[in-house]
């Protein structure tokens, strides 16, 4: 009977082999992704993160994330809603903003067009455009498609008022160009700045060496021969009635105390080929398999999608690479390219692994990053970087006090003093080699294995296999021109895309400046206080061209408050500011250093002429003078 039980279930188990064969291969063939997770593991985070309870404590906005490799999409989830109040879930047919991965489709675009032989990425753009149509160039030094890919072409960010509310209010993309050209603060090729205004010129380029519409070229050349859809590029969305209609129907939100609906954030990019596009997640996983796919339909070559993964950029003078042809690279246990992207209603995030042929894709209607899927995937999916991979014998501690300014925030103009607030200080770094370093942290801890606050998310990782080193790495770079220019460039969080800054000397006095001159905005205040109940008290006794002090004095309050709302109008705003605008503040702040001039020549009399109140004169003097220097040292006068 035993013997017969036996070759029963010999015979069922070949049955069922004979049937279907991968039932033995399931799991000897299931892919393992670089964090050491494997296919079946990472959608069992997926599962987890969605219906864990503790998870669940903080809501998320709608969610789309994919994995796929060059072949296949191998596992995708929709979570959330896209409209809470209609209970409107996300799904396939969600669409979200890409944001700055909008330019990819930029550089695609200039390799094949290099491909083609009608344009030299080393070549001068100057050559493509229209005659004189940069104004604000400082420099003589060309400009080629390698910078711009770079983000290395030297202009600071545009603060015009590049997102309209008005469909009908967005010009062509060169009226537009002209309108938002910025000033040029940096040599070409030294300082990485990612700057939506180099990138829209280079969808111009592209425009003008093609001999098409940027909008038109991307749909033909890439779009269609993929078969993708449901996605739009253009300004107002109108290439693509379908994803016109869809992109009206999402919501977006803040993830805070509560969840925040923001209603549908619609705003229209002017510079719209850096960060318009908007699609499904089906299609932007179909555009990331095509650069993967070494026989890739976008281009006539394999070698040219080998080259587009190359490096162009680096940390420091390391073998590191920044950038490959526009795609930003980021490191993780393996090295990732791609692109991340955010905009008032949408963040996106596109990571590649051309060695494995593998990519993750994650995209969230949130106005911010507060988003499990968004902030932890990435890392489960491609791994830590271990602070040992790039270190070794030679690697020591180095001790840098320096302060670099981020070099995407305005460096000259009305909106200079911004950067001040938000400096990079850079103190006790491992040096890893030829101007590259890393900083490390307990990557334990970062997981939650040690923090009773990250319960849920302990269980989560101890529940797959993830190879979550006990010491992760940061890295960093610096490079020092001829000029004096010194580059900070540095990976400023875990799953986050490098930035960059610039070296700033006189950080420490510039920022003293700043200090006093905002509370002397605060002293005007209570100076004018004192001074009325003095009055009402018949107590105030005026001296010598008090008149005109009094006035100064209300000058550095008016400036202040000037200052503190451009600063509140461009960082809250994100339709930038126009020329009106922009020509009134600086305006103001003429008129404030003129009188504050006119009180310090008031002043200086007093001291000359009174033998009486000298400390009064003395501190008119030092004040006022302090409002003019920091008016010019941060060129609230200038125009943007």
């Amino acid at each position: 009977m035993k013997k017969l039980l036996i070759i029963t279930a010999s015979l069922l188990c070949s049955a069922a082999i004979s049937a279907d064969p991968s039932f033995l291969a399931a799991s000897a063939d299931e892919i393992i992704f670089p964090s050491g997770v494997s296919q079946s593991d990472f959608e069992h985070l997926l599962d987890f993160q969605e219906n864990d309870i503790d998870m669940a404590e903080k809501k998320w906005g709608a969610t789309a994330i994919g994995a796929f490799n060059a072949d296949e999409v191998l596992c995708t989830g929709y979570y959330a809603c896209t409209d809470v109040g209609l209970n409107a879930r996300t799904d396939e047919s969600s669409v979200f903003e890409w944001g700055e991965v909008s330019q990819t489709l930029i550089w695609v675009s200039a390799m094949q067009l290099r491909e083609q032989g009608k344009l030299d990425l080393d070549r001068d753009i100057r050559d493509y455009l229209p005659d004189g149509f940069f104004k604000h160039l400082t420099y003589d030094e060309p400009v080629t498609m390698t910078e711009l890919m770079n983000g290395t072409a030297g202009w600071q960010e545009s603060s015009s008022r590049i997102w309209k509310k008005d469909e009908a209010s967005v010009l062509s993309l060169a009226d537009e160009l002209r309108a938002a050209e910025p000033v040029q603060v940096y040599r070409p090729g030294e300082v990485p700045v990612d700057s939506l205004y180099s990138a829209a010129v280079a969808g111009y380029v592209i425009e003008c060496a093609a001999g098409q519409d940027y909008c038109d070229y991307v749909h033909e050349h890439i779009l269609e021969p993929l078969g993708m859809e449901h996605t739009s590029v253009g300004a107002t969305h109108s290439d693509n009635p379908w994803v016109y209609e869809q992109r009206r129907k999402m919501k977006t939100y803040e993830n805070g105390a509560a969840l925040t609906d923001k209603g549908t954030c619609l705003n229209y990019l002017a510079l719209y080929p850096s960060g318009s596009a908007v699609s499904t997640l089906s299609d932007l996983m179909t555009f990331s398999q095509a650069l993967l796919d070494k026989d890739s339909p976008l281009f006539q070559s394999a070698d040219t999608q080998a080259e587009l993964f190359g490096a162009t950029s680096y940390y420091g003078e390391s073998d590191i690479p920044l950038c490959a042809h526009g795609l930003q690279c980021q490191e993780f246990a393996v090295r990732t390219y791609g692109h991340e992207g955010a905009t008032a209603a949408s963040r996106v995030k596109m990571l590649l692994d051309p060695e494995s042929e593998l990519g993750l894709v994650v995209m969230i209607n949130q106005s911010d990053d507060d988003n499990h899927y968004f902030l932890d995937f990435p890392e489960w999916f491609f791994g830590t970087l271990s602070s040992q991979k790039y270190a070794d014998s030679t690697s020591k501690e180095t001790r840098l006090s320096r302060y670099y300014l981020p070099a995407e925030l305005p460096r000259r103009g009305i909106f200079k003093s911004i950067a001040f607030f938000n400096a990079v200080r850079v103190e006790n770094v491992q040096s890893i080699g030829s101007g590259a370093y890393q900083i490390t942290y307990d990557a334990v801890d970062e997981y939650g294995l040690s923090d009773v606050n990250k319960e849920s998310k302990k269980r989560l990782v101890d529940s797959v296999d993830f190879n979550a080193v006990d010491e992760g790495a940061l890295l960093m770079g610096i490079k020092d021109y001829n000029d004096g220019t010194s580059v900070l460039s540095y990976a400023q969080l875990v799953n986050m895309p490098s930035h960059s800054g610039v070296l700033e000397p006189h950080y420490i006095a510039e920022l003293c400046l700043l200090v006093v001159y905002l509370l002397l905005g605060v002293a005007a205040v209570y100076m004018m206080l004192i001074r009325r109940k003095l009055k009402k008290h018949n107590a105030y006794r005026p001296c010598r061209g008090s008149a005109v002090m009094i006035a100064g004095q209300t000058a550095w309050l008016v400036s202040v408050l000037v200052m503190i709302t451009a600063y509140v109008v461009f960082v809250s705003s994100s339709s930038g500011v126009n020329r009106a605008v922009s020509a009134a503040i600086g305006i103001s702040q003429m008129i404030c250093m003129a009188v504050c001039g006119a009180a310090s020549f008031a002043a200086v009399l007093g001291l000359l002429t009174e033998k009486h109140g000298i400390c009064r004169y003395v501190i008119s003097v030092l004040c006022n003078s302090a409002v003019i220097s920091a008016i010019v040292c941060f060129e609230m006068y200038k125009f943007s």
